[in-house]
């Protein structure tokens, strides 16, 4: 048997299970996963709930925190499922429905689980470079952010890809990838969906630092927000007007 890529979730599972559910033991959850994988190979793909009628193990049910006003009743699929496609067995396919939908399928996961990882350092770097080339130049705290990582991993995977300081708009110093650092073409006409009352941060200023005069494009920050979808809830007291605001490019 292949050793968990997850040694700690597995524990937690295990722990878990045994304490809060009678009858369950790391047995009889393997004999769970071994058929939840018997119905993925043999379906190709399956939600939860088709899952839960194959797998009469999956419809037990575990009460968290009994007794206290937050106490809740948590399926045992849920967590199983999350472990296995947390050690690569099983995979998280599309949507059922939009983009937005909670309801998807699960695939088979053992081609994917058996390749290669890099080293942790290296795909952080690699995993850095990518984000810099999309949303940069941005600070480092953004990335710190946006991946989860120590400052000191932030920092260490940042010196990996060669990237340089330059200076953002209100003079806050970030970071760009050396070959990222040439000016930027204006973009083509766009209709953006924003509130009126929030201009990004990327309002096209030249950011200078010791490398060469570049354009701080985006940040995270202003990736996230300015590209949004339009919805029925865009716009806050905090982010401006209430409902949908379409505006050509430059109006927002």
């Amino acid at each position: 048997m292949r050793r968990p890529a997850c040694p700690q979730r597995r524990a937690g599972l295990v722990r878990w299970l045994t304490e809060g559910a009678p009858g369950w033991d790391e047995r009889r959850l393997a004999e769970a996963e071994a058929k939840v994988l018997a119905v993925l190979g043999g379906r190709g793909a399956a939600t939860a709930a088709e899952l839960t009628a194959e797998v009469p193990e999956l419809r037990d049910a575990i009460v968290v925190s009994p007794g206290k006003p937050y106490e809740a009743t948590v399926a045992v699929s849920s967590r199983i499922l999350r472990v296995l496609a947390a050690e690569g067995r099983i995979r998280r396919g599309r949507p059922r429905g939009g983009w937005t939908s909670s309801s998807f399928r699960w695939t088979p996961g053992t081609a994917f689980a058996e390749l290669p990882a890099p080293p942790a350092p290296e795909a952080r770097a690699a995993l850095a470079r990518r984000w810099l080339a999309s949303y940069g130049p941005a600070t480092v705290e953004d990335l710190r952010w946006w991946t989860g990582w120590t400052l000191t991993a932030t920092r260490q995977a940042l010196t990996a890809t060669g990237a340089v300081e330059v200076t953002l708009d209100g003079g806050s110093t970030g970071v760009a990838l050396p070959d990222d650092l040439g000016p930027v073409a204006a973009p083509e006409p766009w209709p953006p969906c924003c509130p009126a009352s929030t201009p990004p941060r990327w309002a096209g200023r030249p950011a200078t630092g010791t490398s060469p005069r570049t354009r701080c494009r985006s940040s995270s920050t202003a990736a996230a927000t300015s590209g949004r979808r339009c919805d029925g809830t865009a716009g806050s007291s905090a982010a401006g007007p209430r409902g949908r605001t379409v505006r050509s490019s430059g109006g927002c």
